[in-house]
Order: structure tokens, then sequence, then C-alpha cells
């Protein structure tokens, strides 16, 4: 029985030990892709071209969801941490 909670304990602390390497992750490369972002509306802010206008808004959209979701990983990170 104490080897299944010592196995329990291990798992818990290696769980709690990847989300918060997950979670500086998320830290580093939210405000890379938010910067990306501002990268491409500043593009988007000079071009003409409607093709390129249209490249751009796709790749844009695609960011955005992509920190849609990661915002939604790092929240759901710190309510963990938190509770």
């Amino acid at each position: 029985m104490q080897e299944y909670i010592d196995i329990i304990k291990k798992d818990k602390e290696v769980n709690e030990f990847a989300s918060k390497l997950t979670n500086e992750e998320l830290e580093l490369n939210i405000p890379k892709i938010e910067q990306t972002i501002k990268d491409l509306e500043e593009q988007m802010d000079n071009v003409s071209d409607y093709t390129t206008i249209a490249s751009l808004t796709n790749q844009r959209e695609e960011l955005l969801e992509e920190l849609d979701e990661m915002s939604l990983r790092y929240m759901e990170l710190l309510e963990k941490e938190e509770g």
C-alpha cells in the first residue's frame, strides 16, 4: 500500500513540474505571438495587393487562434497552481 502512495506522490510531483515548464514556455511564447500579430497588422496597413492582404489576414487569424489556445492553457495552469 505504501508503494502505491509513493507512486501517486511521485506522479503528482512530476505533473506539477511539467505544468510549471509548460507555464514558463507559455510566458515566453505568448508575447512573441502577440508581437508577430502586431507586425502582420502593420504589414497589412502598408499593402494594397489583395492577394498579399488575404495571405497576411490568414496568417493573423491562425496566430490569433493559437494565441487564444495558449492563453486558455495558461489560465488553466494558473488556476491549477492556485487550487
